[in-house]
């Protein structure tokens, strides 16, 4: 949940930086250039973000009959601690599912506010 939690840092710093001064008004962070930020934050971290949501959902069947996660052989499939990173996962394809929406409706948005000016 690192990425939503550095997101939240951001909007925070810069709800902050509009509260300095007018002596530090240099330091003040536009609303364009902390959305993108945000943004190229999001984009870079949505295929790792992506890899871990899957991680549960890849369970390797073992010759005794039991099957586990693939990169954690540990963990038992269908079990408790099993359970808590499936929950895990599917929030964080949920988060991913909510950036890439996002993300279709800025592309068809943005060429008309970018020729209203």
């Amino acid at each position: 949940l690192f990425f939503p939690l550095a997101v939240a840092m951001l909007v925070a710093l810069g709800l902050v930086s509009q509260g300095l001064p007018a002596k530090l008004s240099a330091w003040r962070w536009s609303r364009p250039k902390t959305l993108s930020t945000m943004g190229q934050f999001l984009q870079v971290g949505f295929t790792t973000m992506s890899n871990i949501a899957l991680i549960p959902f890849m369970c390797i069947q073992h010759p005794t009959g039991q099957s586990s996660v693939l990169q954690y052989n540990a963990v038992v499939c269908g079990t408790d601690d099993h359970s808590g990173m499936v929950i895990v996962g599917v929030l964080l394809i949920c988060m991913g599912c909510i950036f890439l929406a996002l993300l279709t409706w800025l592309v068809t948005v943005a060429p008309t506010k970018a020729s209203k000016g």
